[in-house]
């Protein structure tokens, strides 16, 4: 296969994982160094708070050109090679220093045993046929679970899961299928439908061809989910903007700013307070993603509504799954940009104190043009907290999320 193909297979899947995911999330070609020679950790690492899914993969030069017998043999024999680098990889990671050059952070260092790596993704091409792998292939690696799945079907399944912990989830609930179903490679599909009516739950007793009976049998609950599909990533898409507009900011960011105000805000030769926030907006699941981004549209809506040139509303968020934090989601018109990050700053040291949480973050739209984030933690509740808490908290309806 053509190194211009391989290349060029590998940047689709880290620029298409990168818009769900964060791209600070995606890290593709980490290298190291073995005895003075640069060489490839793996393929790609999908990173959150330090817990990663290690991902290595094999590409044809034309996926059409193989068929049968042809292609099984090609499946096997790249999909042991893409084990074998993952294999590798553990190694190296566990006892070596490696980076990353990433697409906006620059070269991004890891040392040895930082990363707690979850599961181990072997992905090679293939489309119209589904393959079965030998017995002999893994499906732990040191206690770590092995998935086979096929280049197009883990891109489907970053599309429709679109977190880390919803793609977590799902490769946990792969593991009660059976070994010979872990084994195969192709038709993700019909697993992941079943997946979807039964509740996000898998049955060890059934395979593709099971799964797909089930799943067709209660085909309404499916047309029903891809109905609403695109509405719901539209509001989860609130979140992922919000989180992508985090790794770059205004180039006149600190102007009008008090030199307190100013010096809250990271060295712009050294950002990384940056990737905190957007750790607090990964770690959300797909359900918390749709519902804080709703929340964040019926904001914008009521602004949208108001005859009035400046206008401002706000409300506050918080979730079972993360039960220390609020997020406090404000919308704004025709406010200025100085006057809406101290309103946001009230506003977030109000709400964590009234709904005693120790962490909070505030996202205000100002003027469905720009987010201003910030971040807060270690709020005492002393008597200015409390009066704001009071003031701007006292009366207002919250959103509580149960976690799904």
């Amino acid at each position: 296969m053509s190194e211009q193909r391989t290349q060029m297979a590998e940047r689709f899947v880290e620029s298409f994982a990168g818009v769900p995911l964060t791209s600070e999330c995606v890290y593709r070609s980490p290298q190291y160094l073995d005895k003075g020679t640069q060489k490839e950790v793996c393929d790609f690492f999908i990173v959150l708070r330090d817990q990663a899914i290690l991902i290595s993969m094999k590409s044809q030069e034309d996926p059409l050109q193989r068929t049968g017998e042809k292609l099984e043999r090609w499946i096997t024999k790249n999909a042991k090679s893409a084990l074998a680098q993952a294999k590798g990889a553990l190694r190296t990671i566990g006892r070596s220093n490696f980076w990353c050059q990433h697409l906006r952070r620059g070269r991004v260092e890891f040392e040895p045993n930082v990363l707690d790596v979850r599961h181990l993704i072997v992905i090679t091409e293939i489309f119209t046929e589904r393959v079965t792998l030998p017995g002999t292939f893994e499906l732990e690696v040191n206690g770590i679970p092995v998935s086979y799945l096929s280049v197009n079907d883990l891109c489907n399944l970053i599309n429709e899961l679109r977190t880390f912990p919803d793609i977590d989830d799902y490769l946990n609930a792969r593991r009660i299928l059976p070994k010979k179903v872990l084994r195969t490679v192709g038709e993700e599909k019909s697993l992941f439908e079943y997946y979807i009516v039964n509740n996000r739950a898998l049955d060890g007793r059934y395979g593709h061809d099971d799964a797909r009976i089930v799943a067709a049998a209660k085909d309404v609950d499916i047309e029903v989910y891809n109905y609403f599909k695109p509405l719901k990533n539209r509001f989860a898409g609130y979140v992922e903007c919000v989180s992508d507009r985090l790794a770059t900011r205004l180039d006149d960011y600190d102007k009008d700013l008090e030199p307190a105000l100013a010096k809250l805000y990271d060295d712009a030769r050294n950002r990384s307070n940056y990737r905190l926030m957007q750790d607090e907006l990964c770690d959300l699941r797909l359900s918390e993603r749709e519902a804080v981004g709703m929340q964040l549209h019926s904001l914008r809506e009521k602004i949208e509504r108001s005859q009035d040139k400046e206008c401002m509303t706000y409300g506050a968020v918080f979730l079972d799954s993360k039960p220390d934090f609020v997020y406090v989601l404000i919308s704004a018109r025709g406010v200025n940009r100085v006057e809406l990050i101290k309103r946001a700053s009230l506003l977030l040291r109000g709400a964590v104190t009234q709904y005693d949480k120790q962490r909070g973050m505030a996202i205000a739209d100002r003027d469905g043009k720009n987010f201003e984030i910030q971040l807060a933690a270690g709020l005492v509740p002393d008597s200015i907290n409390k009066s704001l808490a009071e003031m701007y908290f006292s009366n207002l309806k919250i959103t509580d999320i149960e976690c799904a």
